[in-house]
C-alpha cells in the first residue's frame, strides 16, 4: 500500500513540475512588444462644399448737409438729393486651408457602393501603428496604390509618398492583412486599383 501511495504522489509531482515547465516556455515565446492598434476611420474620396465666408467692405459716401434758407410766406425749396453711388465689392483672397488626407479612391470608375464599402472597411479592421514608428516620433499621412485580382487578393501594393518608411511598409501590409470580397460579376474588368490616403497621428496612441 505505502509503494503505491508513493508512486500516485510522485506521479502526480512530475505532472505538476511538466505543467510548471510548458506555461515557462509559453510565456518565453510571446513577443515582448506588440503592435499598437489604431482605429482609422477611412472615408470615401468625395469633394465636399465648403462654405467660405467672405467679408466685404463697402465704401460710402458722406452725405451733404444741405441748409435750408427759410423766407417767410414762401414755402421752402425742395433740394433733391442724388442717390449714393456704390463702389465695387473687394473680395478678399480666400486663406488656403490644409489638405485632410482623401481617404479610399477607386481608379477605376461605375463601381458598386457596397464594394468599395467593403473594401474601406477591410483596410479599417487591419491598420495599425508599427511600435517602431511610435518610438521614432514619426507620423504623417501614407499614400499608396494596390491592386486586387478577380478572387479579391492582393496582387500589388505601392507606396506613392510619405516621410516614413515604416508608415508605408505597415500600411501596405495592413492592406495585404485584410479579407476582401471577390469583383462582382457586373464588372469585366480582371483587376481593381485603389488610391489610399491615411494619416498616422501619435496623438491616436496616447
Amino acid at each position: 500500500m505505502r509503494t503505491a501511495v508513493r508512486f500516485s504522489l510522485a506521479f502526480i509531482l512530475s505532472l505538476l513540475i511538466e505543467l510548471g515547465f510548458i506555461e515557462i516556455l509559453e510565456s518565453l515565446k510571446k513577443p515582448e512588444r506588440e503592435e499598437v492598434r489604431q482605429v482609422i476611420k477611412i472615408s470615401l474620396i468625395k469633394q465636399k462644399e465648403q462654405r467660405v465666408e467672405i467679408k466685404r467692405e463697402i465704401r460710402k459716401k458722406g452725405k451733404k448737409e444741405v441748409k435750408k434758407a427759410s423766407i417767410p410766406k414762401k414755402k421752402p425749396e425742395i433740394v433733391s438729393e442724388k442717390p449714393l453711388k456704390k463702389l465695387p465689392k473687394k473680395q478678399k483672397k480666400e486663406k488656403e486651408k490644409p489638405k485632410k488626407p482623401g481617404g479610399l479612391k477607386p481608379l477605376q470608375g461605375n463601381l458598386p457602393a457596397y464594394y468599395i464599402d467593403a473594401i474601406r472597411s477591410g483596410i479599417e479592421e487591419n491598420i495599425f501603428y508599427p511600435l517602431e514608428a511610435i518610438e521614432r516620433g514619426e507620423e504623417g499621412i501614407v499614400s499608396v496604390n494596390f491592386t486586387l485580382d478577380r478572387k479579391g487578393e492582393v496582387v500589388e501594393c505601392k507606396p506613392l509618398n510619405g516621410k516614413s518608411n515604416i508608415l508605408q511598409e505597415a500600411t501596405c501590409i495592413a492592406i495585404k492583412r485584410a479579407k476582401f470580397p471577390p469583383i462582382p460579376d457586373t464588372i469585366k474588368n480582371d483587376k481593381l486599383t485603389f488610391q489610399l490616403e491615411i494619416e498616422y497621428n501619435l496623438e491616436s496612441v496616447k
